[in-house]
């Protein structure tokens, strides 16, 4: 019994020290910069208003979003949001490569019933997903905020 816990006593100081190791390498990447929540670096509201559902992100200096992580989702259904009027720009980004890439604000409006009707579907929920990144520094996981229409 006294092997089994000495193991797992070397076991347990082992991840302790892999923690510590991954924590300090993380913040030599970041320096000082904090690094703020995807609620905070990317503003997200919705309205609607006369059948028109109207996606907002109001995007916080020194962060973007990728122009092709936005999609609404509804039982399981994909259904990529289409940003082709949004003004976007290409660059080399540093965790993806060659992406087109968004900053300031997203606006994006949607007939309500004929979205509903293109994702064959007359729930009052879905999801929308989004992903962006804090320039040069911090990439954030593929957001989801649940939406009510």
């Amino acid at each position: 019994m006294q092997k089994i816990s000495n193991k797992y006593t070397f076991f347990i100081l082992m991840l302790i020290s892999l923690s510590a190791f991954a924590t300090e390498k993380i913040q030599s990447i970041l320096g000082d910069e904090e690094v703020i929540s995807p609620e905070q670096a990317f503003k997200f509201n919705y309205l609607i208003n006369n059948n028109t559902l109207k996606l907002i992100w109001e995007i916080e200096p020194g962060y973007y979003m990728y122009k092709d992580s936005f999609a609404l989702i509804s039982d399981n259904k994909i259904s990529p949001i289409n940003i082709d009027k949004i003004k976007w720009i290409v660059k080399d980004d540093p965790f993806l490569g060659i992406k087109k890439v968004i900053y300031n604000k997203v606006e994006i409006e949607y007939d309500v019933e004929s979205l509903l009707s293109r994702l064959d579907n007359q729930k009052v929920s879905m999801n929308v997903e989004y992903q962006g990144c804090k320039e040069n520094t911090y990439c954030y996981p593929i957001k989801s905020t649940v939406i009510f229409l």
